[in-house]
């Protein structure tokens, strides 16, 4: 099957509305328009075809999974140029059968070789992507069907050594990385012709942002397997399109679209994923440029708080956390927001923020992790003497005061960090009960010792807030 790629340009392109069938659907569809002639080979797809429609996945045990492949993969190998076009259905049939098997099933044929040659027909479905203008209903679905597949495969195994190697080649990654330089340089992909694939595609930029996630709880020396992406995804972060589209986001709906979340939700999460041996430079030089444009969009969208909607929410959550991303190692980064205290001061008006403290809970909210990601991101910037003083010059302490009661562990430890830090004298006389303050301090410590976790970060944070200024 190496030698297979996607010759389908005849069919009928993909609309918006028409691209979102389901999947099934759309092969069953493909299945009907192909009718093969009675060659031998066509009559031998036919028959593959006829028996993958009667395999059950959900109860497909591994030697039948195994058995199917084999089929698959010999049937393919057969199969002339000028028959190509006719094994779409049945491709995208059988990857679909195969992603929705039992866990144990599937890992048992992550080295197959029908696994191992989607290699080469998903890169020239890639390249096609780029090249056209449009794909067809058939490529449409070709993507959908392996990008499914490769998402399972990372889900069902801890361990991203044992998936197939092509997932991390050079060839396939740099195919990646031309789409997405592509996608920042072509306008075509705002066009609703695109929409169905581009969701695609940013599915498979959330799975390799879950590898890199793996790799970093698993204390992998490899985190740079795929800094070949980080190049196109910085250059998204920094295009005026980045900005363009922060500063239009979705005013009146609760949901971004394909193009909103692409580059404000998922082009941020691969590079807060990154914890590679480039990341002190790279943010270093991404700061540099961004952090006065980051408080252009502040300047335009804070004032306007009380109008935002769970979009802007998520897309200021990400920036910060852009900025705030190796802050905890590089000291460079609290020094180059020094230069920009404009910043700090709308971080601090959205603390600030009813929106936020009045909807605060105990577990995951969206207002609740805001809340969290901006004390964590004034945390890190704290250790600046010109921030601090900035901080304290701004009266912020009643403003930490309020959140220390909050019964998320994580909020309350930040808010009672911040606030040993920037009370004045007066704050602490003021106090009804100033020996609530030691107390909540000694018992969020216990807390955190008694994670038990690896990460003594939290602790040492507690210990540094206990000891104050």
């Amino acid at each position: 099957m190496d030698k297979f790629y996607f010759n389908y340009r005849n069919e009928k392109d993909v609309s918006p509305r028409s691209g979102l069938l389901k999947v099934q659907k759309s092969v069953e569809t493909l299945q009907q328009t192909h009718t093969p002639p009675g060659s031998s080979q066509l009559v031998r797809l036919s028959n593959l075809k006829n028996s993958i429609n009667d395999k059950d996945p959900k109860t497909m045990s591994k030697s039948e999974l195994k058995k199917l492949l084999n089929s698959v993969s010999q049937a393919f190998n057969q199969v002339n140029d000028k028959n190509k076009e006719e094994t779409l259905p049945i491709i995208a049939k059988c990857i679909i059968k195969i992603s929705g098997v039992q866990e144990s099933a599937l890992l048992s044929v992550l080295q197959h070789p029908f696994v191992s040659s989607l290699q080469a027909p998903f890169i020239d479905l890639l390249h096609r992507w780029r090249n056209s203008s449009s794909i067809s209903n058939g490529e449409a679905v070709a993507f959908l069907a392996v990008v499914k597949l490769i998402k399972k495969l990372v889900k069902y195994t801890d361990d991203t050594r044992v998936l197939p190697s092509w997932l991390f080649d050079s060839t396939f990654l740099h195919t990646i990385a031309d789409c997405l330089t592509d996608i920042a340089t072509s306008r075509k992909y705002f066009d609703e012709k695109h929409f169905f694939s581009l969701k695609r595609f940013t599915r498979l930029i959330r799975v390799y942002t879950h590898c890199q996630l793996r790799w970093n709880d698993h204390n992998d020396n490899d985190k740079d397997k795929l800094v070949i992406l980080l190049g196109p995804i910085i250059q998204r972060l920094t295009s005026s399109r980045y900005a363009h589209i922060f500063t239009n986001t979705s005013k009146n709906t609760t949901k971004m679209t394909i193009i909103e979340k692409f580059y404000l939700l998922r082009c941020p999460s691969f590079l807060i994923s990154y914890n590679g041996s480039c990341l002190e430079e790279t943010m270093e030089d991404l700061l540099a440029t961004m952090l006065p444009k980051y408080i252009t969009i502040l300047n335009k969208i804070v004032p306007l708080v009380n109008d935002w909607k769970r979009p802007m929410i998520q897309a200021v959550n990400y920036l910060l956390k852009i900025i705030d991303h190796g802050a905890d190692r590089f000291p460079k980064t609290a020094k180059l927001v020094s230069g920009n205290l404009k910043l700090i001061d709308h971080v601090l008006a959205l603390v600030n923020e009813p929106l936020f403290y009045d909807n605060l809970q105990k577990k995951s909210s969206i207002e609740t992790n805001f809340m969290n990601t901006a004390l964590d991101f004034l945390v890190n910037m704290r250790s600046d003497p010109a921030i601090l003083a900035h901080m304290k010059q701004a009266l912020s302490a009643p403003i930490f005061l309020r959140l220390t009661s909050c019964e998320h562990k994580s909020l309350a430890l930040h808010a009672n960090n911040l606030l040993a830090y920037t009370m004045h004298e007066e704050d602490i006389k003021a106090m009804p009960n100033p020996g609530l303050l030691l107390k909540n301090n000694i018992k969020i410590l216990k807390t955190t010792i008694n994670k038990k976790s690896d990460d003594h970060s939290n602790t040492e944070q507690q210990l540094e807030t206990l000891k104050g200024n």
